[in-house]
């Protein structure tokens, strides 16, 4: 007895001592190396309470990356899914690839929260700007993108879908604020959670090989050819019935269905009203995709952003198949419709609303002594990207036309882009190195004056 008991103590003496180790080993290599750092969020907000998740954007990614440099440049790449780098690991994103052109060299911060609206970009900026992460013995550049989730600005839509989101892991979230508060001052319990985030988004991702394996069949994948969006959606039900199909998950056919939706990788208006009018003849078929509430948001915002298909006619196909799903998506459907149908009615407002935070944005820039790069979007989002280069033009602010860069890239879409609203790794790539090339111009401007 007296001998387990010695071993023992011997064994837990020995963990702490190579606990404490890798801990100071880590705080020695990230201040040392180019090791990528964890940015925790400036602002502290109480998720356990859903009011006050519905009014933050943070709790989506409760840790932004770091890629440290030595040099007293430093990059903040600020923005919505195309800057975090939706639909792809964190090593595919642009600021960490951008942070790879510059050989390690300078600090890029990865500050891209999905859906974010001009107003949680802006406030995340000021947020920033507040805290101990800034230096004003460094010079910045701020990179930004920013504007495709606006349309859902003002009511807090957005916000609202997520606190409904995470209000069904309350427990968890509760769970979680009380552990973050003590072990996230460590650096080892950082790198283990950011380890093990990392390798369940790749099971994650291996657990749905074989259904997209399926998807990717010869049945399935001779819809793609049908020339009009009738003859692909009939062609999607007639394969989804037939025996092999027949007996998936509900879940799964959703799966497939989404899928074949996103496979669509379109650069023009045209062609992504094509994936809209495919949607809508899917949903008299499977109106369980109602019920996915950013499928629904995203593709309520195409038909603002890219002035492409009647409002009028995506609302009609969702109000009238909303009594065959839950009755907590059909509200979520309502309030997205009607927040939509404002912003239609009242563009100039919404421009007007933009001013604001972008007004905002320009102003921090400017009283820290930052430089800012505006880029537009890789699709055609036409009022948007319309709206941001002539923001840059006013403002006098560098811009980078993406979508034109993007538009007349030889590699064409089926290459730069992952589905119809998110870039492949290519496509980031492209990005990262564009607005490389732009700061190592500003950079030789400067130097010439």
């Amino acid at each position: 007895m007296k001998n387990w008991k010695t071993k023992f103590t011997i064994f837990f003496l020995s963990l702490i001592v190579s606990v404490v180790t890798v801990e100071f080993g880590l705080r020695y290599l990230i201040k040392q190396t180019n090791l990528p750092r964890i940015y925790h969020d400036v602002a502290e907000y109480n998720l356990s309470d859903r009011e006050s998740a519905g009014k933050s954007d943070y709790y989506r990614d409760r840790s932004m990356e770091i890629y440290g440099g030595k040099e007293p440049l430093e990059i903040l790449c600020i923005g919505d899914s195309f800057t975090n780098g939706g639909n792809t690991f964190w090593d595919n994103s642009y600021p960490y690839k951008l942070y790879l052109k510059f050989n390690k060299k300078v600090t890029v911060r990865n500050l891209g929260v999905c859906a974010s609206t001009t107003e949680q970009i802006a406030t995340r900026l000021e947020d920033f700007y507040k805290s101990n992460q800034y230096s004003s013995e460094k010079k910045y550049v701020i990179a930004v993108m920013a504007g495709s989730a606006d349309v859902f600005a003002g009511s807090e839509l957005v916000q609202k879908i997520s606190a409904l989101n995470i209000s069904k892991e309350q427990k968890w979230v509760e769970m979680n604020q009380k552990t973050d508060s003590f072990f996230s001052q460590f650096y080892f319990y950082k790198v283990v959670t950011l380890l093990a985030q990392d390798l369940k988004n790749r099971i994650d991702k291996v657990d749905s090989v074989t259904e997209q394996v399926t998807f990717s069949n010869q049945e399935l994948s001779a819809c793609h050819s049908a020339k009009t969006s009738k003859e692909r959606v009939d062609c999607l039900i007639k394969t989804l019935k037939m025996e092999s199909y027949n007996k998936l998950s509900q879940g799964s056919k959703e799966y497939l269905i989404i899928r074949f939706l996103l496979e669509k990788k379109a650069f023009k208006s045209s062609e992504v009203t094509e994936v809209i009018r495919d949607f809508m003849g899917l949903v008299e078929y499977q109106p369980q995709l109602l019920e996915r509430d950013y499928l629904v948001m995203n593709l309520l915002g195409l038909v603002k952003l890219q002035d492409i298909v009647s409002f009028e006619e995506l609302k009609a196909v969702i109000e009238k198949n909303s009594h065959r799903i839950a009755l907590e998506a059909q509200k979520v459907n309502q309030e997205l419709i009607s927040n939509a149908s404002y912003w239609y009615d009242n563009l100039e407002k919404l421009n007007g609303e933009r001013d604001i935070y972008w007004k905002k944005i320009f102003t921090l820039a400017r009283e820290h002594n930052s430089s800012i790069v505006v880029m537009n979007y890789p699709l055609p989002y036409q009022s948007t990207n319309g709206y941001l280069q002539t923001l840059a033009k006013k403002e006098g602010s560098e811009f980078i036309d993406v979508e034109k860069i993007f538009t007349l890239h030889q590699k064409g879409a089926d290459v730069l882009l992952d589905d119809w609203e998110h870039c492949s790794p290519e496509g980031y790539d492209l990005i990262a190195q564009t607005l490389y090339d732009k700061i190592e111009l500003m950079s030789q401007e400067r130097k010439g004056k």
